[in-house]
Protein backbone atom coordinates (compact mmCIF):
# COMPACT_ATOMS: atom_id res chain seq x y z
CA UNK A 1 0.00 0.00 0.00
CA UNK A 2 1.31 3.42 -1.01
CA UNK A 3 0.99 5.54 2.12
CA UNK A 4 3.38 8.48 1.82
CA UNK A 5 4.95 9.88 -1.33
CA UNK A 6 8.72 9.55 -1.36
CA UNK A 7 10.60 11.91 -3.62
CA UNK A 8 14.32 12.54 -4.00
CA UNK A 9 13.71 15.99 -2.51
CA UNK A 10 11.91 14.79 0.62
CA UNK A 11 14.96 15.85 2.62
CA UNK A 12 14.40 19.44 1.43
CA UNK A 13 17.15 19.46 -1.20
CA UNK A 14 16.49 18.89 -4.90
CA UNK A 15 19.15 16.70 -6.56
CA UNK A 16 18.03 17.99 -9.97
CA UNK A 17 18.34 21.74 -9.35
CA UNK A 18 20.33 22.41 -12.52
CA UNK A 19 17.79 20.58 -14.67
CA UNK A 20 14.86 22.38 -13.07
CA UNK A 21 16.53 25.77 -13.52
CA UNK A 22 17.00 25.03 -17.24
CA UNK A 23 13.25 24.44 -17.36
CA UNK A 24 12.54 27.66 -15.44
CA UNK A 25 14.78 29.57 -17.86
CA UNK A 26 13.06 28.03 -20.89
CA UNK A 27 16.17 26.13 -22.00
CA UNK A 28 14.55 22.73 -21.46
CA UNK A 29 11.12 22.10 -23.03
CA UNK A 30 9.76 20.18 -20.04
CA UNK A 31 7.88 21.97 -17.26
CA UNK A 32 9.65 22.65 -13.96
CA UNK A 33 8.79 20.79 -10.79
CA UNK A 34 6.09 22.61 -8.81
CA UNK A 35 7.57 21.45 -5.49
CA UNK A 36 10.94 23.00 -6.43
CA UNK A 37 9.25 26.23 -7.51
CA UNK A 38 7.42 26.50 -4.18
CA UNK A 39 10.46 25.57 -2.08
CA UNK A 40 12.50 28.25 -3.82
CA UNK A 41 9.74 30.88 -4.04
CA UNK A 42 9.97 31.05 -7.85
CA UNK A 43 6.95 32.63 -9.52
CA UNK A 44 5.88 31.43 -12.97
CA UNK A 45 3.17 32.42 -15.41
CA UNK A 46 -0.09 30.60 -16.06
CA UNK A 47 1.37 29.11 -19.25
CA UNK A 48 3.99 27.28 -17.16
CA UNK A 49 1.37 26.22 -14.62
CA UNK A 50 -0.77 24.83 -17.46
CA UNK A 51 2.21 22.88 -18.80
CA UNK A 52 2.85 21.45 -15.31
CA UNK A 53 -0.81 20.37 -15.03
CA UNK A 54 -0.72 18.80 -18.51
CA UNK A 55 2.48 16.90 -17.69
CA UNK A 56 1.00 15.66 -14.39
CA UNK A 57 -2.04 14.31 -16.22
CA UNK A 58 0.02 12.85 -19.07
CA UNK A 59 2.34 11.01 -16.67
CA UNK A 60 -0.46 9.94 -14.32
CA UNK A 61 1.34 11.47 -11.35
CA UNK A 62 -0.24 11.04 -7.91
CA UNK A 63 -2.77 13.53 -6.63
CA UNK A 64 -0.38 14.96 -4.01
CA UNK A 65 1.08 17.05 -6.86
CA UNK A 66 -2.17 19.05 -6.86
CA UNK A 67 -1.21 20.64 -3.55
CA UNK A 68 2.05 22.05 -4.94
CA UNK A 69 0.40 23.09 -8.19
CA UNK A 70 -2.39 24.95 -6.37
CA UNK A 71 0.19 26.88 -4.33
CA UNK A 72 1.67 28.19 -7.60
CA UNK A 73 -1.64 29.76 -8.55
CA UNK A 74 -1.91 31.90 -5.41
Amino acid sequence: MFVKPILPCDNGECPFKQDVMLRVDGKDPNPPCPKFLNQNNIKVGYDVIDSIINQKEKDGRPSFWNHDISKLES
